[in-house]
C-alpha cells in the first residue's frame, strides 16, 4: 500500500471530489443509509437478490460482532453521498462493500471510496487494505486491478499481481 501511487484518472476522481465530507460512523442502522443502499440496489444491481432486502438483513450484511466495522459517509453539500463500509483490523482495514447515490454518479465515488480507504490506512499506520475477493472474469470486480500494487492470496501464497 506503501507503494501505491494514483493513476491520472483516480487523481482527477480526488479532485473532483474535494469537497466531499467525511464523517466516521460506528456500524449501527439508520434509516438515510438503509434508504441510500436501497436506491443504490435498485440502480445498479436489479437482477441480484440483495434489492428490497429487509432492514435487518441489510444491517445483518453490513456490520460484524467479531471486528470493528465502520460505516463512512460521504456527503456533499449537506446531502448523504455516499457509504463505505470497512473492518478496521490490527494491521489494515478491510473494505467490505459501498455504496452511493445514483444521482452522484459522475463523482465517481466508489473509486474516490478506496482512494481514501487507502490514505485513511496510510494516515493510521496501518499496512494494508484488504479491497476483498477478486475473481479475474468478474465484471463487478474488475476495477480491482486498477489499485496497483495489488497482491492475492493464490496456492496460499501472497503474490503480485501485475
Amino acid at each position: 500500500m506503501q507503494d501505491f501511487h494514483p493513476s491520472r484518472q483516480q487523481r482527477r476522481t480526488l479532485k473532483k471530489n474535494a469537497d466531499i465530507e467525511i464523517n466516521i460512523k460506528p456500524a449501527k442502522f439508520e434509516q438515510a443509509h438503509y434508504d441510500l443502499y436501497q436506491r443504490y440496489q435498485l440502480s445498479r444491481h436489479t437482477d441480484g437478490g440483495m434489492t428490497n432486502t429487509t432492514e435487518e438483513n441489510y444491517i445483518n450484511f453490513l456490520s460484524s460482532d467479531w471486528c470493528n466495522t465502520l460505516f463512512i459517509e460521504f456527503s456533499c453539500n449537506n446531502e448523504l453521498a455516499g457509504l463505505a463500509v470497512v473492518d478496521l483490523l490490527d494491521n489494515a482495514l478491510s473494505a467490505v462493500y459501498t455504496f452511493f447515490d445514483p444521482r452522484f454518479s459522475a463523482r465517481s465515488l466508489g473509486v474516490y471510496a478506496v482512494l481514501w480507504q487507502i490514505d485513511h490506512a496510510k494516515s493510521l499506520g496501518l499496512e494494508w487494505l484488504y479491497l476483498g475477493y477478486w475473481i479475474e472474469n468478474c465484471q463487478k470486480m474488475s476495477y480491482k486491478i486498477n489499485y496497483q500494487p495489488l497482491q492475492g492470496l493464490v496456492d496460499n501464497q501472497w503474490r503480485a499481481i501485475p
